[in-house]
């Protein structure tokens, strides 16, 4: 792979995370200040989306070396990386389906009663 091509998944890997460390630290601060529930959900998502971009930065930085050292359980951890991401992709999925159906329900209220 081209010195670019690493350079680029590199500086990707770490504007990823940056931005997940944001939307961990945007949802915690709507939770305190709402006091809504399911604003929790997306906190839990974004956590577990940053877990995963700090692996992907230490994927992306050391790749090999971590390879070579985990040995025959590479494999099985790119397998539980792959369930972690399926894990908190579905989380996000019933956090924004919850965020859905309350906009929809309050714009309902709202209109009703104009």
């Amino acid at each position: 792979m081209s010195p670019e091509i690493v350079i680029a998944r590199q500086f990707t890997a770490i504007g990823i995370c940056l931005l997940d460390l944001y939307l961990v630290f945007l949802w915690f601060y709507a939770s305190i200040r709402t006091r809504i529930l399911f604003l929790w959900l997306f906190v839990a998502t974004g956590v577990f989306a940053t877990v995963v971009s700090f692996l992907s930065i230490a994927l992306t930085f050391e790749g090999s070396t971590i390879q070579q050292s985990l040995g025959p359980l590479f494999s099985p951890f790119l397998v539980v990386l792959t369930l972690i991401q399926l894990i908190y992709l579905t989380v996000g999925a019933i956090a924004h389906t919850l965020l859905v159906i309350w906009l929809v329900r309050n714009r309902r209220g709202s209109i009703q009663t104009t």
